[in-house]
Protein backbone atom coordinates (compact mmCIF):
# COMPACT_ATOMS: atom_id res chain seq x y z
CA UNK A 1 0.00 0.00 0.00
CA UNK A 2 0.68 3.66 -0.55
CA UNK A 3 1.26 5.84 2.61
CA UNK A 4 0.47 9.16 2.52
CA UNK A 5 2.57 11.63 5.82
CA UNK A 6 3.50 14.92 5.66
CA UNK A 7 7.11 15.02 4.11
CA UNK A 8 6.67 11.12 2.57
CA UNK A 9 6.94 10.60 -1.27
CA UNK A 10 5.73 8.44 -4.05
CA UNK A 11 6.48 5.70 -4.67
CA UNK A 12 6.94 4.78 -0.78
CA UNK A 13 5.02 1.76 0.44
CA UNK A 14 4.19 0.28 4.17
CA UNK A 15 3.27 -2.66 5.36
CA UNK A 16 1.32 -3.87 8.50
CA UNK A 17 0.94 -7.26 9.97
CA UNK A 18 -0.94 -8.94 12.82
CA UNK A 19 1.10 -11.27 15.04
CA UNK A 20 -0.68 -14.34 16.36
CA UNK A 21 -0.12 -15.07 19.79
CA UNK A 22 2.49 -17.50 19.77
CA UNK A 23 4.86 -14.92 17.88
CA UNK A 24 3.79 -12.46 20.46
CA UNK A 25 4.94 -15.01 23.14
CA UNK A 26 7.87 -16.61 21.55
CA UNK A 27 9.28 -14.78 18.37
CA UNK A 28 10.89 -12.00 17.03
CA UNK A 29 7.87 -9.88 15.44
CA UNK A 30 7.77 -7.23 13.42
CA UNK A 31 4.65 -5.24 12.99
CA UNK A 32 4.84 -2.71 10.53
CA UNK A 33 7.85 -2.62 7.64
CA UNK A 34 7.78 -0.18 4.86
CA UNK A 35 10.09 1.65 1.82
CA UNK A 36 10.16 5.55 2.17
CA UNK A 37 11.29 8.45 -0.09
CA UNK A 38 10.92 11.24 2.07
CA UNK A 39 11.78 15.14 1.60
CA UNK A 40 12.69 17.63 4.05
CA UNK A 41 9.51 17.95 5.63
CA UNK A 42 9.83 14.72 7.04
CA UNK A 43 10.57 14.73 10.96
CA UNK A 44 9.46 12.34 13.41
CA UNK A 45 9.09 12.74 17.03
CA UNK A 46 7.66 9.79 19.69
CA UNK A 47 7.59 9.18 22.91
CA UNK A 48 6.50 5.79 24.85
CA UNK A 49 5.97 4.11 21.29
CA UNK A 50 6.13 0.07 22.09
CA UNK A 51 8.40 -1.92 19.87
CA UNK A 52 11.69 -1.33 18.59
CA UNK A 53 12.78 0.38 14.99
CA UNK A 54 15.57 -0.72 12.26
CA UNK A 55 15.87 2.06 9.71
CA UNK A 56 18.29 1.47 7.07
CA UNK A 57 19.31 4.55 4.78
CA UNK A 58 19.54 3.87 0.84
CA UNK A 59 20.29 6.96 -0.09
CA UNK A 60 20.38 10.76 1.25
CA UNK A 61 21.14 11.76 4.41
CA UNK A 62 18.99 12.93 8.20
CA UNK A 63 19.19 12.40 11.39
CA UNK A 64 18.18 9.87 14.57
CA UNK A 65 18.69 11.15 18.07
CA UNK A 66 17.98 8.59 21.23
CA UNK A 67 19.03 10.06 24.30
CA UNK A 68 20.09 13.18 23.69
CA UNK A 69 22.57 11.38 21.59
CA UNK A 70 22.38 11.93 17.08
CA UNK A 71 23.49 9.39 14.84
CA UNK A 72 23.89 10.79 11.73
CA UNK A 73 22.19 8.87 8.67
CA UNK A 74 23.28 8.29 5.45
CA UNK A 75 24.05 5.75 2.51
CA UNK A 76 24.60 2.36 4.21
CA UNK A 77 23.07 3.43 7.49
CA UNK A 78 21.89 1.10 9.98
CA UNK A 79 20.23 2.23 13.30
CA UNK A 80 18.15 0.76 16.32
CA UNK A 81 16.04 2.83 17.97
CA UNK A 82 14.22 1.91 21.41
CA UNK A 83 10.37 3.66 20.30
CA UNK A 84 9.55 2.48 24.25
CA UNK A 85 11.71 5.95 24.93
CA UNK A 86 11.33 9.57 23.81
CA UNK A 87 13.29 9.42 19.92
CA UNK A 88 13.24 11.62 16.65
CA UNK A 89 14.65 10.90 13.38
CA UNK A 90 14.08 12.90 9.88
CA UNK A 91 15.96 14.44 7.22
CA UNK A 92 16.56 18.34 6.17
CA UNK A 93 17.09 17.37 2.64
CA UNK A 94 16.06 14.07 1.17
CA UNK A 95 16.33 10.80 2.31
CA UNK A 96 15.47 6.81 0.66
CA UNK A 97 14.70 4.31 3.49
CA UNK A 98 13.64 1.10 4.48
CA UNK A 99 12.55 0.33 7.88
CA UNK A 100 11.13 -2.45 10.13
CA UNK A 101 9.11 -1.87 13.69
CA UNK A 102 9.49 -5.18 15.56
CA UNK A 103 9.16 -6.55 19.23
CA UNK A 104 9.25 -9.71 21.53
CA UNK A 105 11.67 -12.63 22.19
CA UNK A 106 14.95 -10.66 23.55
CA UNK A 107 14.43 -7.67 21.38
CA UNK A 108 15.03 -5.06 24.82
CA UNK A 109 17.73 -7.14 25.68
CA UNK A 110 19.36 -7.03 22.33
CA UNK A 111 19.34 -2.99 22.21
CA UNK A 112 20.58 -2.71 25.43
CA UNK A 113 23.35 -4.76 24.45
CA UNK A 114 23.96 -2.91 20.96
CA UNK A 115 24.02 0.48 22.49
CA UNK A 116 26.92 -1.03 25.32
CA UNK A 117 28.80 -1.78 22.65
CA UNK A 118 28.30 0.76 20.53
CA UNK A 119 26.88 -0.77 17.60
CA UNK A 120 23.14 0.24 17.70
CA UNK A 121 24.32 3.24 14.47
CA UNK A 122 26.80 1.54 11.64
CA UNK A 123 27.98 2.02 8.52
CA UNK A 124 27.64 -1.06 6.41
CA UNK A 125 29.76 -2.40 3.29
CA UNK A 126 27.72 -2.48 0.07
CA UNK A 127 25.93 -5.26 -0.32
CA UNK A 128 25.93 -6.65 3.26
CA UNK A 129 24.31 -9.23 4.52
CA UNK A 130 22.37 -6.80 7.46
CA UNK A 131 20.46 -5.32 4.33
CA UNK A 132 19.87 -8.02 2.69
CA UNK A 133 18.19 -9.64 5.50
CA UNK A 134 16.13 -6.03 6.23
CA UNK A 135 15.16 -6.72 2.00
CA UNK A 136 14.01 -10.06 2.77
CA UNK A 137 12.02 -8.89 5.83
CA UNK A 138 10.18 -6.36 4.10
CA UNK A 139 9.57 -8.84 0.66
CA UNK A 140 8.17 -11.40 3.30
CA UNK A 141 5.81 -8.27 4.88
CA UNK A 142 4.64 -7.69 1.58
CA UNK A 143 3.17 -10.90 1.59
CA UNK A 144 0.20 -9.68 4.04
CA UNK A 145 -1.94 -12.36 5.56
CA UNK A 146 0.79 -14.96 4.33
CA UNK A 147 3.63 -13.55 6.48
CA UNK A 148 5.94 -16.53 7.57
CA UNK A 149 6.36 -15.63 11.20
CA UNK A 150 9.23 -17.82 11.94
CA UNK A 151 11.20 -16.87 9.15
CA UNK A 152 10.73 -13.04 9.70
CA UNK A 153 12.07 -14.06 13.02
CA UNK A 154 15.33 -16.16 12.66
CA UNK A 155 15.92 -12.69 9.50
CA UNK A 156 15.80 -10.58 12.95
CA UNK A 157 17.77 -12.70 15.28
CA UNK A 158 20.62 -13.26 12.54
CA UNK A 159 20.19 -9.31 11.58
CA UNK A 160 20.75 -8.65 15.47
CA UNK A 161 23.17 -11.51 15.95
CA UNK A 162 25.69 -9.70 13.30
CA UNK A 163 25.27 -6.61 14.47
CA UNK A 164 25.88 -7.73 18.06
CA UNK A 165 29.32 -9.79 16.96
CA UNK A 166 30.15 -7.18 14.22
CA UNK A 167 33.64 -5.69 15.74
CA UNK A 168 33.12 -1.96 16.82
CA UNK A 169 35.72 0.33 17.92
CA UNK A 170 35.38 1.25 21.75
CA UNK A 171 35.08 5.24 22.65
CA UNK A 172 38.80 6.83 22.02
CA UNK A 173 40.39 3.35 20.52
CA UNK A 174 41.12 2.83 17.23
CA UNK A 175 39.41 -0.70 16.23
CA UNK A 176 42.72 -2.66 15.41
CA UNK A 177 44.53 -0.95 18.99
CA UNK A 178 41.31 -2.42 20.79
CA UNK A 179 41.67 -5.94 19.35
CA UNK A 180 45.53 -5.85 20.06
CA UNK A 181 44.53 -5.22 23.42
CA UNK A 182 42.07 -7.75 23.92
CA UNK A 183 44.00 -10.82 21.91
CA UNK A 184 47.04 -9.48 24.59
CA UNK A 185 45.21 -9.85 27.63
CA UNK A 186 43.58 -13.50 26.50
CA UNK A 187 47.07 -14.33 25.55
CA UNK A 188 48.19 -13.11 29.22
CA UNK A 189 45.14 -15.17 31.05
CA UNK A 190 45.37 -18.14 29.15
CA UNK A 191 49.52 -18.37 29.99
CA UNK A 192 49.25 -17.33 33.62
CA UNK A 193 45.28 -18.04 34.50
CA UNK A 194 46.59 -20.67 37.86
CA UNK A 195 48.43 -17.50 39.16
CA UNK A 196 46.17 -15.16 41.78
CA UNK A 197 45.24 -12.16 39.02
CA UNK A 198 43.30 -8.66 39.93
CA UNK A 199 41.68 -6.52 37.53
CA UNK A 200 45.04 -3.81 38.15
CA UNK A 201 47.14 -6.77 37.26
CA UNK A 202 45.35 -7.12 33.73
CA UNK A 203 45.30 -3.52 33.21
CA UNK A 204 48.61 -3.22 34.06
CA UNK A 205 50.07 -5.58 32.04
CA UNK A 206 48.43 -3.42 28.37
CA UNK A 207 48.96 -0.23 30.45
CA UNK A 208 45.54 0.47 30.90
CA UNK A 209 43.81 2.22 33.59
CA UNK A 210 41.51 -0.24 35.39
CA UNK A 211 38.61 1.74 34.19
CA UNK A 212 39.06 2.10 30.50
CA UNK A 213 40.43 -1.31 30.44
CA UNK A 214 37.39 -2.77 31.83
CA UNK A 215 35.53 -1.01 29.50
CA UNK A 216 37.18 -1.75 26.42
CA UNK A 217 37.67 -5.58 27.39
CA UNK A 218 33.44 -5.55 28.33
CA UNK A 219 32.66 -3.78 24.74
CA UNK A 220 35.03 -6.01 22.82
CA UNK A 221 33.92 -9.61 24.58
CA UNK A 222 30.89 -9.11 26.09
CA UNK A 223 32.39 -10.31 28.91
CA UNK A 224 34.26 -8.48 32.25
CA UNK A 225 37.77 -9.16 32.81
CA UNK A 226 37.50 -11.70 35.65
CA UNK A 227 34.08 -13.24 34.00
CA UNK A 228 36.35 -14.14 31.12
CA UNK A 229 38.92 -15.27 33.37
CA UNK A 230 36.42 -17.44 35.38
CA UNK A 231 35.51 -18.89 32.54
CA UNK A 232 38.41 -20.01 31.36
CA UNK A 233 39.16 -21.59 34.52
CA UNK A 234 36.18 -23.49 34.79
CA UNK A 235 36.80 -24.97 31.27
CA UNK A 236 40.10 -26.43 32.53
CA UNK A 237 39.01 -28.09 35.39
CA UNK A 238 36.13 -29.62 33.00
CA UNK A 239 39.35 -31.10 30.70
CA UNK A 240 40.96 -31.92 34.18
CA UNK A 241 38.62 -33.86 35.65
CA UNK A 242 37.85 -35.48 32.39
CA UNK A 243 40.80 -36.49 30.99
CA UNK A 244 42.96 -36.98 34.01
CA UNK A 245 42.69 -38.49 37.95
CA UNK A 246 44.07 -35.44 39.72
CA UNK A 247 42.11 -35.17 42.82
CA UNK A 248 39.78 -32.04 43.50
CA UNK A 249 41.42 -30.21 46.09
CA UNK A 250 44.92 -30.45 43.91
CA UNK A 251 42.51 -28.94 40.74
CA UNK A 252 40.97 -26.25 42.71
CA UNK A 253 45.13 -24.99 43.60
CA UNK A 254 46.68 -25.50 40.63
CA UNK A 255 43.68 -23.14 39.25
CA UNK A 256 44.31 -20.65 40.96
CA UNK A 257 41.18 -20.84 43.47
CA UNK A 258 42.34 -19.87 47.06
CA UNK A 259 40.41 -22.93 48.58
CA UNK A 260 38.69 -25.89 47.72
CA UNK A 261 35.10 -24.97 49.16
CA UNK A 262 35.62 -21.85 47.01
CA UNK A 263 36.71 -23.64 44.09
CA UNK A 264 33.62 -26.00 44.58
CA UNK A 265 30.87 -23.47 44.88
CA UNK A 266 32.36 -22.06 42.00
CA UNK A 267 32.17 -24.45 39.60
CA UNK A 268 28.75 -25.22 40.43
CA UNK A 269 27.59 -21.94 39.68
CA UNK A 270 29.25 -21.84 36.33
CA UNK A 271 28.78 -25.56 35.06
CA UNK A 272 25.48 -26.54 37.23
CA UNK A 273 27.03 -29.45 38.82
CA UNK A 274 29.36 -30.25 41.66
CA UNK A 275 33.33 -31.18 40.32
CA UNK A 276 32.55 -34.32 41.90
CA UNK A 277 29.30 -35.13 39.82
CA UNK A 278 30.18 -33.67 36.66
CA UNK A 279 33.58 -35.77 37.21
CA UNK A 280 30.80 -39.11 37.36
CA UNK A 281 28.74 -37.42 34.54
CA UNK A 282 28.38 -39.78 30.80
CA UNK A 283 28.95 -37.48 27.71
Amino acid sequence: MQYREKGVLPPSTMFHHIPTAFARSHLFHATSAGHFHCGQDYHIEKQGSESFLLLRVLQGEGYAIQKQKEFPLRKDTLVLLNRYEEHRYGTQTQMEFQWVVFDGNASPAYYHLLVERGAAAVDLPPDSTQGRLVEAILSEMALSDFVNEHAVSSMLHNLLGILATTPTSPEGFHLQVAKDIIQTTVDHIHANYSKPMTLKDLADHVSLSPYHFSRLFKQGTGYSPYEYLINHRMKKAQELLKKTGMPIKEISFHLGFSSESYFISSFKQHVGYTPAKYRRLLF
